[in-house]
């Protein structure tokens, strides 16, 4: 409690001070940097932070630090007064290409990785797990699973081609349909340190953090009017985090100051790590592997926002706007067949338990509201580099998740792992 008092009291404070300086001064600095249809854009988020409890800072986890207590009670080490990174926004560095080719048709491709301003390293949360595989409870530094394991493109890399009429159709990896969705119905932006889906990739994975994003996937996605429909396939790979093939399906639409969008999402054998006590106490690299069981992931999930415009007839530049969220998801995780396999990051992985082959079912609500002002020049770069108002203040309610109680028994096999901790998970 007191550790979000600090933060959500020091992030109010800096937005007032940003509202006051941008309203007596135009931005300088342009949203991205673009010449003949390539576009380069980057985030460099750092800052600091004040934990009444927490666990020091990583220099591979996204994020750097563990910011909610869900998890770090796990692993408390007292106090943290730290230099923070990527806390609002992943800090990353990107190219976007755009290029008309031939009539009506547009190549179209993206490369882009996170990284960690404050230590230089890429972002590669199952470093941070195995790192600590052999430092006792307390003398540890923040670590948890994520699709960002170390890859020289952790974020995405992927290509295509894009036609008005046809629609579009891209390669490569990319990120998963729920994933994409949360990032546009999120009141905090899915930020690590103040957005509850945004610290947990859990249900961008659509049940598990590594399958948020997939490798070897094709998406196709088709707009007419106000809707808009997406279809998306992968199968898989052995060094991917996703063993087994996954497919979704995306369909939504913009009415007035209505938008919605519903999901569903299927994944076969995703790779979960778990907590770095189950390594049991020793570096896990490179033999036996980090600690992980497989799932087969279905998700079927809800989103919606509603924008009111208080302007009262006044020119847009002056209107005052409030946007209301709401969201419901349905996870359904069952055992995944596979008993060896990689990570994202090509991590070895050592599957010592699985979950009970009668699936648990897990429901989360989310809501939320954001009140914007835009009566200043301040701006942000969103992931699509797009320019958009800066929000003044928001406040949105933690999603509320249930699931029957479930148990894990073991594998048949000589060695039978008694441990099981609960694991945090980034985006």
């Amino acid at each position: 409690m007191n550790r979000s008092s600090y933060l959500t009291g020091a992030a109010i404070s800096l937005a007032m001070v940003c509202a006051t300086a941008q309203a007596q001064m135009k931005d300088p600095i342009p949203d991205s940097l673009s010449l003949a249809g390539v576009t380069v854009y980057g985030t460099v988020d750092v800052g600091y932070a004040y934990q009444s409890s927490g666990v020091p800072l990583s220099s591979t986890l996204p994020g750097g630090l563990e910011y909610q207590a869900f998890t770090t009670t796990r692993n408390f080490a007292g106090s943290v007064s730290s230099a923070a990174e990527s806390g609002l926004e992943q800090s990353k560095i990107g190219i976007r290409v755009n290029e008309p080719i031939a009539d009506d048709w547009t190549l179209i491709a993206q490369a882009e990785t996170g990284f960690n301003p404050l230590s230089g390293h890429l972002t590669d949360a199952c470093a941070s797990i195995a790192d600590n595989g052999a430092n006792a409870q307390g003398h540890q530094t923040a670590n948890a699973d994520s699709s960002r394991c170390g890859q020289a493109f952790n974020s995405v890399l992927m290509g295509g081609v894009s036609n008005k009429m046809l629609g579009t159709l891209t390669i490569g990896r990319q990120n998963a349909l729920e994933l994409s969705t949360l990032a546009n119905y999120d009141p905090q932006g899915l930020s690590y340190a103040f957005s509850f889906l945004g610290y947990s990739g859990f249900n961008g994975g659509a049940g598990s953090t590594e399958g948020a994003r997939w490798d070897n996937s094709f998406k196709y996605t088709y707009a007419s009017g106000p809707v808009h429909f997406s279809a998306m396939y992968t199968g898989g790979g052995y060094d991917t985090g996703t063993l087994g093939s996954a497919f979704g399906a995306n369909l939504g639409g913009t009415f007035g100051g209505l938008s919605i969008d519903a999901v569903f999402q299927n994944e076969n054998s995703v790779v979960n790590l778990r907590s770095s006590f189950d390594d049991l106490g020793v570096n896990p690299l490179p033999s036996p592997g980090l600690a992980a069981y497989i799932s087969d992931d279905t998700l079927y999930s809800a989103m919606g926002k509603y924008t009111f415009d208080l302007a009262n007839g006044g020119p847009p530049s002056a209107a005052d706007k409030l946007s209301v969220y709401a969201g419901y998801t349905h996870l359904t995780k069952a055992h995944g067949p596979y008993t060896t396999g990689e990570a994202q990051g090509a991590y070895p992985i050592s599957v010592g338990i699985n979950i009970n082959n009668s699936a648990p079912n897990m429901r989360c609500t989310t809501a939320g509201a954001t009140r914007r002002r835009s009566i200043t020049s301040t701006r942000t770069a969103g992931p699509s580099g797009l320019a958009r108002p800066a929000p003044r203040a928001s406040v949105a309610r933690m999603p509320g998740c249930s699931a029957p109680a479930t148990s894990t028994k073991p594998q048949p096999s000589p060695t039978t792992l008694s441990t099981s901790t609960t694991t945090p998970t980034w985006v």
